[in-house]
């Protein structure tokens, strides 16, 4: 199965950025997004290994304090992928390089 690591957006934040799909759709013909809008954290992955990933990610969430992310505009990567950008955040990119070396011993992933 292809799984991902990703932060969801809150209902906020979610309804925020299908307005601007939407918007983007109607002027521009852009389509819609297929996916929720999130944050990647470690890009989709091959795994037979669910439970054990569902497990990881339930205790690094209860290890977890919130905190703030935000917007920079948009940016976009091939020619079929519009998104918007986060401003610098220690906190997230301290979180990403934690998960990501996590992964890579528990799981034996490449941070790709």
């Amino acid at each position: 199965m292809t799984i991902g690591y990703a932060i969801m957006a809150n209902v906020e934040s979610h309804n925020f950025i299908r307005k601007i799909q939407l918007e983007l759709h109607q002027e521009m013909g852009t389509g819609l997004a297929r996916q929720s809008p999130h944050v990647t954290i470690k890009s989709p992955f091959e795994t037979d290994e669910i439970e054990d990933h569902v497990l990881y990610l339930e205790n690094l969430s209860r290890s977890m304090k919130p905190f703030e992310m935000e917007l920079e505009g948009f940016g976009s990567f091939s020619d079929k992928v519009i998104y918007l950008a986060l401003k610098q955040n220690p906190k997230l990119t301290e979180l990403h390089q934690k998960i990501l070396s996590e992964v890579k011993r528990r799981f034996d992933l490449e941070p790709h």
